[in-house]
């Protein structure tokens, strides 16, 4: 996924549970946890081969995933200098981390999730790296508590935490994350009914498009 995905994605599970109160500049927090995984992309200067090599490597495991939270809560803490609750901290930053993991398996590429127990890359393969429905759905669970602060200051009530309005948005998210897995299957059972030129396909795969309802076909024989 790219990264204003990931940030929101982050955003928007740590406002679910809560995170305001786990710890003090728990936003600052949050949106470097968010992206930590990708800090693997510095293999890049390092030439193609490399970048192929690191890239979703072990930053992108499970097994790492407090590594990453823990250099996550250092950073904020002593180089930008950012008070902060060390458990509470450790908790934003793992939450995620872990969420972006997780998405990134959903992706064609998928990631060795499973490091250092296993090399092999796991993907679902049902999602692009850009969603314009996840963007949507995201955006409204920044968009919606901003607003309703922003009336609750002008009449002088309490300011919503906005976790209502998170979890709605984390079930609809789930939702249609579950619809393109659908629809992903849906359209491999197409594939491989069908018949070209007189002989059945060997190998066949889709692969997820930024259009919501369209996957690419790769057929072989």
């Amino acid at each position: 996924m790219d990264p204003l995905t990931h940030t929101a994605i982050g955003f928007t599970v740590g406002r679910a549970l809560g995170a305001p109160r786990w710890t003090k500049n728990w936003a600052w927090v949050m949106l470097f946890a968010a992206s930590a995984p990708d800090g693997d992309g510095v293999a890049r200067v390092l030439g193609a081969e490399m970048m192929l090599d690191w890239h979703r490597h072990f930053t992108h495991a499970l097994a790492f995933a407090p590594l990453m939270a823990l250099a996550t809560v250092v950073g904020v803490k002593y180089v930008l200098r950012r008070q902060v609750e060390w458990w509470g901290a450790m908790g934003v930053a793992m939450v995620c981390v872990v969420a972006h993991d997780l998405t990134d398996l959903l992706t064609y590429r998928g990631t060795r999730i499973l490091l250092p127990f296993s090399d092999e890359y796991y993907a679902v393969g049902s999602e692009s790296f850009f969603d314009p429905v996840m963007y949507l759905l995201l955006g409204l669970a920044f968009g919606i508590p901003f607003l309703s602060n922003l009336v609750s200051g002008e009449i002088g009530a309490r300011k919503a935490s906005g976790q209502a309005p998170a979890w709605v948005m984390i079930v609809l998210v789930c939702g249609w994350l579950g619809v393109r897995y659908v629809l992903k299957q849906e359209a491999l059972g197409e594939l491989g009914s069908r018949v070209y030129q007189g002989e059945t396909q060997r190998r066949f795969e889709v692969y997820p498009s930024w259009r919501p309802h369209e996957f690419l076909a790769l057929v072989g024989r």
